[in-house]
């Protein structure tokens, strides 16, 4: 176990010890009052094994953060898998096929066969989870791993560094974001999936590229713009969350400390941000990377 422990460390220490000036920089930011001090990182849940994203300033905001926040905590996150799974089962006597009609599910199944899954594999999938899941399992076909998304990784060094962490929400809620479709959105939210797995990698790599260069309106584009045709879908994954985390995240500043607060780069660009609800409370917020 010391021997793991160390070799995450020494990893750690390898993304953290890149130059200011050769360094990509993702965007950092930061707000508090005279005994509180907040980081917001906004981060890419899958990436690349060799995205090299740490910076001088982002060590600085994890050496000396007092608590890690992230969406949802660890403990959180074990419930995740389960209720989504649970969450995304069609009720007795539905199928996929069924509920998409013949036309959709073909290009579905297609997706499906593109992956070498057997064709039935998602027959009492909503399709939403149908969807989702082969979103997931085509990135990680183009070379991009879960494991090495940034709020993971954070994740892993602040057990190692045995640095508390907190969740901004529960499994429960984060489910519900997709347990609420009508079917007439999710219909929708599976033409718009189809879409873009059909060049899933260059996607991926378009977000990855713009995330680590700090280009925040590409990554408003990339993110909130994929969500245009879904508006309801939008403001639950998005401007719902952000309302809610600007809250609970002002609330914090009552809490004497230093705070990185690390998630979904979605989440912290746009005109419904995180921080724009922060400066509607009359918090300033300042990028400092």
């Amino acid at each position: 176990m010391k021997q793991v422990k160390s070799l995450i460390i020494l990893f750690f220490i390898s993304i953290f010890s890149t130059s200011a000036v050769t360094a990509s920089s993702p965007a950092l930011w930061m707000f508090g009052d005279e005994d509180t001090k907040i980081y917001l990182f906004g981060t890419v849940h899958i990436l690349e094994k060799d995205a090299a994203w740490g910076t001088p300033a982002l060590k600085t905001a994890f050496d000396t953060a007092d608590a890690l926040i992230l969406e949802v905590s660890e403990e959180e996150l074990k419930k995740a898998a389960p209720l989504m799974a649970a969450a995304g089962k069609l009720p007795a006597g539905q199928t996929l096929r069924t509920t998409l009609g013949d036309g959709l599910y073909s290009d579905v199944s297609r997706q499906i066969g593109a992956l070498n899954l057997p064709r039935n594999a998602f027959d009492q999938a909503r399709p939403w989870f149908a969807t989702l899941s082969l979103g997931v399992l085509s990135t990680v076909r183009a070379g991009f791993d879960p494991n090495m998304g940034a709020d993971q990784m954070l994740l892993r060094m602040a057990k190692t560094k045995g640095k508390p962490v907190y969740g901004l929400e529960t499994a429960e809620q984060q489910v519900a974001i997709f347990a609420q479709f009508s079917p007439a959105e999710e219909r929708q939210f599976v033409i718009d999936s189809l879409s873009q797995l059909q060049d899933i990698a260059t996607h991926t790599k378009n977000l990855q590229n713009a995330w680590l260069n700090g280009d925040v309106d590409t990554l408003d584009t990339l993110v909130n713009g994929a969500m245009e045709t879904t508006p309801e879908f939008a403001k639950r994954a998005l401007e719902d969350r952000n309302r809610a985390w600007a809250t609970i995240l002002a609330d914090n500043l009552q809490s004497p400390g230093t705070f990185l607060v690390a998630v979904g780069a979605g989440h912290l660009v746009g005109d419904k941000s995180v921080q724009v609800y922060l400066n509607d409370a009359g918090i300033t917020v300042s990028r400092i990377q």
